[in-house]
């Protein structure tokens, strides 16, 4: 096994053995997802294309684009969230995102490319791109802040 699976295994002591182990293979499964999801941006975007948002906030989107407004929306961080990123691309066009750099600069640096392929502006948390934002915001975009 791995490292990860060692140390989390003996991490969580109040579980018997069989609920450790399915809950380890459940959280390195969704791992392994992520990050194919995340470095395969291109790949995503085919499988995604054709999937209908089925929220009730759907409606609100569809006519707040449809009238040329401008949206912000703010959810707690989920999953991987590039799916629903380019499902409302596909559907609402522009989408755009605050966005504060890594501590790690040259992890960030890869990351950025990233999540960026993925489509849609990034804004980093800086006083210049907060002028940006806001002038992204005018011209009815759709704005989204994901919380950690």
């Amino acid at each position: 096994m791995s490292v990860v699976y060692d140390k989390t295994y003996h991490a969580v002591t109040e579980h018997s053995t069989f609920k450790r182990r399915k809950l380890l293979s459940t959280v390195l499964n969704n791992l392994d997802r992520f990050f194919n999801e995340l470095f395969s941006p291109k790949d995503m975007e085919g499988i995604v294309a054709n999937t209908p948002i089925t929220v009730v906030s759907a409606v609100a989107l569809k006519a707040a684009t449809v009238a040329g407004k401008a949206l912000t929306c703010v959810s707690c961080h989920f999953g991987n969230y590039d799916v629903v990123k380019f499902v409302v691309i596909q559907q609402a066009g522009n989408v755009a995102g605050l966005y504060h750099p890594l501590n790690n600069k040259l992890i960030h640096k890869r990351y950025f490319v990233v999540i960026t392929a993925v489509g849609g502006k990034l804004f980093l948390s800086r006083h210049q791109d907060f002028s940006a934002m806001i002038c992204c915001l005018r011209g009815c975009g759709l704005m989204a802040f994901l919380m950690d």
